[in-house]
């Protein structure tokens, strides 16, 4: 191919250029942004409950959090990756795959054998290896109302975290 057959965009679309980004465990302090990410999108995303803080990945462009996943750890055999979320501006740039590939690996190291995800974007998970299982094509859901707490229920007794660590 030589250079006058390179594609190139319309006058008016500026190019996209891949973003500089750098994926990594969430910080302390970094709840606030997190949870402007997924409120962004209320349509599309599970509002509340969301996964704690140290299930989330993060992606950050020059200083500035743009995305995040979670991955939520079930069981030994089995986790869910959720609640990705990257700023309209910064999609199409490869983002949300490397948040996803975050998730994957994280989940390779514990041992995890299998990921599941709810999305509508189903073309972006399908791109980093995800399918239906064997030959199921549709989940079924049923959203239930949660019952009211207890009055003033103890808090659960401390567990060992399964949330990502650099350590």
């Amino acid at each position: 191919m030589s250079a006058s057959d390179t594609p190139t965009p319309a006058a008016s679309e500026p190019p996209v250029r891949p973003a500089k980004s750098v994926v990594r465990p969430a910080k302390e302090g970094e709840w606030k942004a997190i949870r402007g990410l997924i409120a962004l999108f209320p349509n599309k995303l599970v509002q509340s409950p969301l996964p704690k803080l140290n299930h989330f990945f993060v992606a950050e462009v020059d200083g500035q959090i743009v995305g995040c996943c979670a991955l939520d750890i079930y069981s030994r055999r089995m986790a869910e990756i959720r609640s990705l979320s990257v700023r309209p501006e910064f999609q199409g740039r490869g983002i949300a795959t490397q948040l996803i590939e975050a998730c994957v690996k994280y989940a390779k190291r514990r041992r995890i054998r299998e990921l599941i995800t709810i999305t509508s974007s189903l073309g972006l998970f399908e791109k980093v290896g995800f399918g239906p299982f064997k030959s199921e094509r549709l989940a079924l859901f049923r959203q239930l109302e949660a019952p009211p707490p207890p009055p003033e229920a103890p808090p659960p007794p401390p567990c060992e975290d399964d949330g990502p660590r650099l350590s």
